[in-house]
């Protein structure tokens, strides 16, 4: 097994949601140095975490003497409930912590969190002096540590070095090039402005890479991955520091035969027409311009601005660059923040006026000040009138908009369309959030990633026993769901801790995270409050502010009436092909997974909690305790199948193959019923399936009028012809047309194909395609996604 003198660790939150054990590029460049003295390391990555319990055990099964965590406001809570659990199970491991949340830490959290060194500046020259043990503890610069109950920070030196010092985190192997379009790379860090809201705290230290490091560093990662379409993203904290320095690299890069697709941030004062020439002619394809306010008030009490600056001069030259970057073929965004220090409910809307008048605002990214500490207005908030407060989980802190109602100013955000479609979507997660929730109430699981975990848990309160529970089985991105009778907010002024979302002060949620926090158990941050009035359902997700709610209308298949309406429905779906996008809408029904699909307790998707017995979807049949592990909860699972099965005789019905199989049936048929009216209505299966999948497919559609099918089955009730393609389909393929779009759709992977006319034709056998070479690359992409299987024509 291999020895590692330390393994770093770094998980990326994005909008709460944990994405994985990732690649990053502090960690890169630290190992990239260690690797010089050779020192042995390794980034932990795990892209598909199922469960928070899995990080542990893999992190465990790795033989190293030490960790390395690196920790930002966003990823403290998970990182800090892994380095206690690793710490509790083997309190001789080492964990040693960097990253922008360091400092906090080091100074305020070191009886909360099991770390025995906080590495603060000029990580990798501290951390060599650590792993080779050539200097006694307290001669190491710019670390604190714990001892005897006591904390030490060592000498603060300032270590004179460039990045090229450090290394080149591709080519020296330590970052696999084929990540570059995750990962991306900088050419510099640092930047002379001094934003109060900026948490970086050594931004002033500008340290760069040689060009001819880049152009090195771009050539290897080329040899494995390249093209105009091959995106390389320049992290720099300020890219364009220097006009003379950012033409030289682009006029390189184009000598070099280098393709590419560039993105990067930058400041106004930093862009002139020469320097957007050259990184057009480089092929850089979006840039971000830092605006912050478009008002001169608040952006000249920012800090943005340098001494013989003014804030007229900064908009103006922005407005110009952003429309020249637009003529050269560059498409920029301007960057904003609302609820700056200063700024008051008039600021913010010149700042919306100025992207409007500007036609930026399909170009303009979003942000809602927050303070971390380092920053300014973290350590001196008083003084810039910023309230903030720390969160049930400490970091992030909350930053409250007490200046003004923030309400109206995002409600005028998305009046005018700035806050819309992706980023829409990015900041709210709307239609996401829907797709989830359709999921948990029809139990038809789209998420093949989750098998293997739960879901949804359905909790009454929130308690030691349950905490327990949700610790080792939900889902890393799992959902708590409950059904309070009202929302309490405790705050009435919105609030943000991530910069990209407002949120609520909700009461439970907060109560439920802050025990979760204090007693070391996993709790995912969507909390889901559920509330039914009338004939709607409303959906408070997590804590994110909406300007409305997530409404939906939940249908309920109760009654032999209920059923005969639909399978009305259905056969007039396969007669006519057609469906309307409202009645698709409509119709959403509990427990669909009944008819369709399959038993949503053999992936155990959802379940609830009640009276310490784990019940299994929504029709509460009983699958276990509180106390039982995942694997018994499994066993018992198994055994409730096989006794059905076996009651039931379904290894030799007719309708074995397309069967949901469903353990848990309502009072109003029985089992017989339900086999003889499964094994009559195929269609009436395979339809509620299609309505499954469409309203998880379009979810965030709304000019859609009417969506016509080509359906493939071998076999169908009443004698309905069906397509005939060219393709040997399986039974579970629809081919859709909406709005002249065509797609090929797999109902059991959930893959989905874009079709050219030319390949629609094909599929539907109608035209031929012109080549054997088309014909064979469209066979390959059916037969690798599962459309049609070996014996496909």
């Amino acid at each position: 097994m291999q020895f590692y003198d330390s393994v770093f660790v770094y998980i990326n939150v994005v909008n709460g949601y944990i994405t994985g054990a990732e690649y990053q590029l502090d960690c890169a460049y630290i190992r990239s140095y260690l690797n010089k003295f050779d020192l042995k390391t390794m980034q932990y990555i795990n892209k598909n975490i199922k469960r928070y319990s899995d990080i542990i055990r893999e992190l465990s099964s790795i033989s190293s003497r030490s960790y390395v965590f690196y920790i930002n406001e966003y990823n403290f809570f998970i990182n800090k409930l892994i380095i206690n659990t690793l710490r509790k199970s083997n309190p001789n491991v080492t964990v040693y912590v960097f990253g922008a949340s360091a400092n906090y830490i080091a100074n305020n959290l070191l009886d909360e969190v099991y770390i025995d060194m906080c590495l603060i500046d000029s990580v990798a020259y501290s951390l060599k002096d650590i792993l080779l043990c050539n200097k006694e503890i307290w001669e190491i610069s710019n670390i604190i540590y714990k001892a005897d109950n006591k904390v030490y920070s060592t000498e603060k030196k300032y270590i004179d070095y460039s990045l090229d010092d450090l290394g080149l985190p591709y080519s020296s192997g330590v970052i696999p090039p084929e990540e570059i379009q995750n990962v991306g790379m900088v050419s510099s860090v640092g930047c002379y402005g001094e934003c109060s809201f900026c948490s970086y705290v050594n931004s002033k230290m500008f340290r760069i890479h040689s060009i001819n490091s880049i152009i090195q560093e771009l050539k290897y990662i080329s040899y494995f991955i390249s093209g105009k379409n091959t995106k390389v993203s320049f992290f720099d904290d300020c890219f364009s520091v220097s006009k003379e320095r950012t033409i030289e690299l682009c006029s390189k890069i184009i000598s070099a035969g280098l393709q590419f697709q560039f993105w990067c941030c930058t400041r106004s004062d930093l862009l002139t027409k020469d320097v957007i020439d050259a990184m057009a002619e480089c092929n850089f394809k979006n840039i971000v311009i830092g605006l912050e306010s478009a008002s001169c008030n608040t952006l000249d009490k920012l800090g943005k601005l340098g001494k013989n600056q003014n804030a007229a001069d900064y908009i103006y030259n922005l407005q110009n660059m952003f429309h020249y970057a637009t003529q050269k073929g560059i498409n920029p965004y301007i960057s904003v923040n609302f609820g700056l220090p200063n700024e008051e409910l008039y600021d913010a809307l010149k700042t919306i006026n100025f992207i409007k008048s500007n036609n930026a605002i399909k170009n303009t990214s979003v942000c809602f000040t927050t303070c971390f500490p380092g920053s300014k207005i973290f350590e001196e908030s008083a003084n810039y009138q910023i309230h903030k407060e720390t969160s049930p989980t400490i970091l992030p802190y909350r930053t409250y908009y007490n200046n003004y109602d923030m309400h109206p100013v995002f409600n005028e955000l998305i009046k005018t369309e700035i806050i819309s479609g992706d980023l829409k979507e990015s900041l709210m997660k709307t239609s996401e959030h829907k797709k989830e929730y359709i999921s948990y109430f029809t139990g038809i699981n789209q998420d093949l990633n989750s098998v293997g975990t739960i879901k949804f848990i359905e909790i009454k309160d929130f308690n030691e026993k349950n905490s327990v529970f949700i610790d080792r089985n939900i889902s890393i991105n799992g959902k708590v769901i409950s059904y309070p009778e009202k929302l309490i907010i405790s705050k009435k002024n919105l609030f943000s801790d991530d910069r990209k979302k407002l949120k609520l002060s909700i009461k439970m949620y907060d109560e439920n995270l802050e025990y979760a926090y204090r007693n070391d158990s996993y709790l995912p941050t969507d909390q889901a409050s559920i509330i039914e009035k009338g004939e709607y359902t409303y959906i408070q997700p997590n804590n994110t502010y909406l300007n409305e709610p997530i409404k939906m209308k939940i249908n309920k298949i109760d009654s032999s009436q209920s059923l005969s309406e639909i399978e009305k429905r259905a056969k007039n779906f396969f007669k006519n092909r057609v469906l309307k996008f409202n009645d698709l809408e409509n119709s959403i029904y509990l427990n669909a997974c009944m008819f369709s699909g399959k038993c949503n307790i053999c992936s155990i998707l959802r379940v609830s909690i009640a009276d310490e017995n784990i019940l299994g979807c929504i029709n509460k049949i009983k699958i276990g305790t509180i106390n039982d592990s995942y694997e018994n909860i499994i066993n018992g699972i198994n055994n409730i199948l096989k006794e059905t099965y076996s009651h039931r005789n379904c290894i030799s019905c007719s309708a074995y193959n397309w069967c949901p199989k469903c353990v848990s049936l309502q009072g109003y048929i029985s089992d017989k019923d339900y086999c003889d009216f499964i094994k009559n209505n195929k269609h009436f299966c395979f339809y509620l399936k299609v309505i499954g999948f469409l309203n998880l497919l379009l979810t965030n559609e709304s000019s859609i009028d009417n969506i016509y099918f080509h359906i493939f089955l071998n076999s169908i009730h009443d004698g309905i012809k069906n397509t005939k393609p060219r393709f040997n389909f399986h039974e579970n393929v629809i081919l859709i047309e909406i709005n002249n779009n065509f797609l090929l759709c797999n109902l059991l992977n959930n893959k989905v194909i874009k079709c050219r006319d030319i390949e629609k034709d094909a599929i539907l056998g109608s035209k031929e395609l012109s080549t054997f070479l088309q014909y064979n690359a469209l066979y390959n992409q059916l037969n690798y996604h599962g459309f049609i299987g070996a014996n496909g024509n």
